[in-house]
Protein backbone atom coordinates (compact mmCIF):
# COMPACT_ATOMS: atom_id res chain seq x y z
CA UNK A 1 0.00 0.00 0.00
CA UNK A 2 2.65 2.53 1.08
CA UNK A 3 4.11 2.36 -2.82
CA UNK A 4 0.75 2.52 -4.29
CA UNK A 5 0.70 6.44 -2.91
CA UNK A 6 3.69 8.17 -4.69
CA UNK A 7 2.04 6.02 -7.54
CA UNK A 8 -1.03 7.79 -7.09
CA UNK A 9 0.25 11.36 -6.53
CA UNK A 10 2.22 11.05 -9.43
CA UNK A 11 -0.72 9.76 -11.56
CA UNK A 12 -2.82 13.05 -9.99
CA UNK A 13 0.00 15.31 -10.94
CA UNK A 14 0.29 14.03 -14.41
CA UNK A 15 -3.60 14.53 -14.63
CA UNK A 16 -3.58 17.87 -13.62
CA UNK A 17 -0.71 19.20 -15.57
CA UNK A 18 -2.70 17.11 -18.74
CA UNK A 19 -5.82 19.18 -17.84
CA UNK A 20 -4.51 22.28 -17.09
CA UNK A 21 -2.80 21.99 -20.98
CA UNK A 22 -5.47 21.30 -22.16
CA UNK A 23 -7.68 23.69 -20.46
CA UNK A 24 -4.21 26.64 -21.68
CA UNK A 25 -4.38 25.49 -25.65
CA UNK A 26 -8.20 26.15 -25.42
CA UNK A 27 -7.37 29.44 -23.73
CA UNK A 28 -4.55 30.39 -26.07
CA UNK A 29 -7.39 29.45 -29.33
CA UNK A 30 -10.06 31.84 -28.07
CA UNK A 31 -7.70 34.52 -27.06
CA UNK A 32 -6.20 35.16 -30.56
CA UNK A 33 -7.10 38.80 -31.96
CA UNK A 34 -10.02 38.62 -34.47
CA UNK A 35 -8.14 41.79 -36.06
CA UNK A 36 -4.74 42.17 -36.63
CA UNK A 37 -3.60 44.58 -33.76
CA UNK A 38 -1.87 48.11 -35.15
CA UNK A 39 1.62 48.02 -34.51
CA UNK A 40 4.97 49.70 -36.23
CA UNK A 41 8.10 47.92 -35.74
CA UNK A 42 11.71 48.31 -37.25
CA UNK A 43 12.94 46.02 -39.90
CA UNK A 44 16.10 43.88 -39.94
CA UNK A 45 18.40 45.08 -41.50
CA UNK A 46 18.41 48.68 -41.09
CA UNK A 47 16.54 50.75 -38.92
CA UNK A 48 12.95 51.27 -41.58
CA UNK A 49 9.62 51.38 -39.17
CA UNK A 50 7.40 48.93 -40.89
CA UNK A 51 3.55 49.45 -40.00
CA UNK A 52 1.27 46.76 -40.63
CA UNK A 53 -1.39 49.03 -41.79
CA UNK A 54 0.57 49.14 -44.89
CA UNK A 55 -0.16 45.82 -45.96
CA UNK A 56 -3.53 46.31 -46.14
CA UNK A 57 -5.45 45.24 -49.00
CA UNK A 58 -3.37 42.33 -48.65
CA UNK A 59 -3.62 38.56 -48.11
CA UNK A 60 -1.04 38.42 -45.14
CA UNK A 61 0.92 35.45 -43.47
CA UNK A 62 2.41 36.73 -39.31
CA UNK A 63 5.20 34.75 -38.31
CA UNK A 64 6.61 34.48 -35.29
CA UNK A 65 9.78 32.91 -34.83
CA UNK A 66 12.97 32.45 -32.98
CA UNK A 67 16.73 32.01 -34.36
CA UNK A 68 17.20 29.34 -32.14
CA UNK A 69 14.12 27.62 -32.68
CA UNK A 70 14.44 24.71 -34.77
CA UNK A 71 11.04 24.24 -36.31
CA UNK A 72 10.94 27.69 -37.15
CA UNK A 73 14.15 27.59 -38.98
CA UNK A 74 12.75 24.75 -41.03
CA UNK A 75 9.49 26.35 -42.18
CA UNK A 76 11.84 29.16 -43.41
CA UNK A 77 12.33 27.24 -47.29
CA UNK A 78 8.58 27.26 -46.87
CA UNK A 79 7.83 30.69 -46.29
CA UNK A 80 10.13 31.90 -49.30
CA UNK A 81 8.90 29.50 -51.53
CA UNK A 82 5.19 30.98 -50.77
CA UNK A 83 6.45 34.47 -50.39
CA UNK A 84 7.82 33.63 -54.25
CA UNK A 85 4.66 31.94 -55.41
CA UNK A 86 1.77 34.49 -54.03
CA UNK A 87 3.25 37.97 -54.10
CA UNK A 88 1.74 38.94 -57.56
CA UNK A 89 -1.82 38.14 -55.97
CA UNK A 90 -1.54 40.62 -53.34
CA UNK A 91 0.23 38.37 -50.82
CA UNK A 92 3.21 39.00 -47.84
CA UNK A 93 4.46 37.51 -44.96
CA UNK A 94 5.64 39.60 -42.41
CA UNK A 95 8.48 37.40 -40.05
CA UNK A 96 8.72 39.03 -36.53
CA UNK A 97 11.64 38.03 -34.37
CA UNK A 98 11.02 37.19 -30.76
CA UNK A 99 14.88 37.21 -30.10
CA UNK A 100 16.26 39.32 -27.23
CA UNK A 101 19.97 39.50 -28.97
CA UNK A 102 19.42 42.43 -30.93
CA UNK A 103 19.11 42.67 -34.67
CA UNK A 104 22.97 41.50 -35.66
CA UNK A 105 21.53 37.69 -34.25
CA UNK A 106 18.68 38.40 -36.79
CA UNK A 107 20.29 39.53 -39.98
CA UNK A 108 22.75 36.79 -38.89
CA UNK A 109 19.95 34.13 -39.95
CA UNK A 110 18.30 36.21 -42.97
CA UNK A 111 21.61 36.10 -44.48
CA UNK A 112 22.39 32.42 -43.33
CA UNK A 113 18.78 31.20 -44.06
CA UNK A 114 18.23 33.35 -47.26
CA UNK A 115 15.05 34.98 -46.18
CA UNK A 116 13.14 36.90 -48.85
CA UNK A 117 10.48 38.50 -46.76
CA UNK A 118 10.47 41.64 -43.77
CA UNK A 119 11.30 40.51 -40.67
CA UNK A 120 11.11 43.08 -38.21
CA UNK A 121 11.91 43.13 -34.52
CA UNK A 122 8.91 42.03 -31.76
CA UNK A 123 8.73 43.01 -28.15
CA UNK A 124 6.12 41.74 -25.28
CA UNK A 125 3.39 44.36 -26.29
CA UNK A 126 2.92 43.01 -29.62
CA UNK A 127 2.81 39.27 -29.07
CA UNK A 128 0.34 40.50 -26.25
CA UNK A 129 -1.90 41.88 -28.75
CA UNK A 130 -2.23 39.14 -30.68
CA UNK A 131 -3.51 37.25 -28.12
CA UNK A 132 -0.44 36.15 -26.42
CA UNK A 133 2.36 34.39 -28.06
CA UNK A 134 3.20 31.00 -26.30
CA UNK A 135 5.70 29.29 -28.31
CA UNK A 136 7.43 29.96 -31.45
CA UNK A 137 6.51 29.31 -34.39
CA UNK A 138 3.47 30.91 -34.44
CA UNK A 139 1.43 31.86 -37.53
CA UNK A 140 -1.35 33.99 -37.96
CA UNK A 141 -3.33 34.33 -41.71
CA UNK A 142 -4.61 37.64 -42.27
CA UNK A 143 -7.47 38.39 -44.58
CA UNK A 144 -6.87 41.79 -46.98
CA UNK A 145 -9.19 43.83 -44.06
CA UNK A 146 -6.61 42.30 -41.28
CA UNK A 147 -9.42 40.54 -40.27
CA UNK A 148 -7.86 37.01 -38.55
CA UNK A 149 -8.60 34.08 -40.31
CA UNK A 150 -6.38 31.44 -38.66
CA UNK A 151 -3.92 31.05 -36.33
CA UNK A 152 -1.25 28.25 -36.38
CA UNK A 153 0.80 27.51 -33.23
CA UNK A 154 3.91 25.38 -34.05
CA UNK A 155 5.42 23.93 -37.15
CA UNK A 156 3.20 23.96 -40.19
CA UNK A 157 3.81 22.21 -43.45
CA UNK A 158 4.14 23.72 -46.88
CA UNK A 159 1.15 21.96 -48.30
CA UNK A 160 -1.30 23.51 -45.33
CA UNK A 161 0.12 26.55 -45.58
CA UNK A 162 -0.34 26.57 -49.70
CA UNK A 163 -3.78 25.11 -49.34
CA UNK A 164 -5.31 28.04 -46.56
CA UNK A 165 -3.15 30.99 -48.75
CA UNK A 166 -4.58 29.79 -51.97
CA UNK A 167 -8.05 29.65 -50.71
CA UNK A 168 -8.27 33.32 -49.45
CA UNK A 169 -6.33 34.72 -52.28
CA UNK A 170 -8.88 32.92 -54.82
Amino acid sequence: MVCSKPKTRRFIAASLFLLIAILFSAFEVQAAAAQVPGFTLPAVPGNEVIDIRDFRGKVVLVNFWATWCGPCIQEIPSLNSLQEKFAGQGFSIIGISLDRGGPAIVEKMINRAGIKYPILLGNTKVSKEFGGIFGVPTSFLLDRSGKVLKKYTGYVTHSVFENDIGQIIN
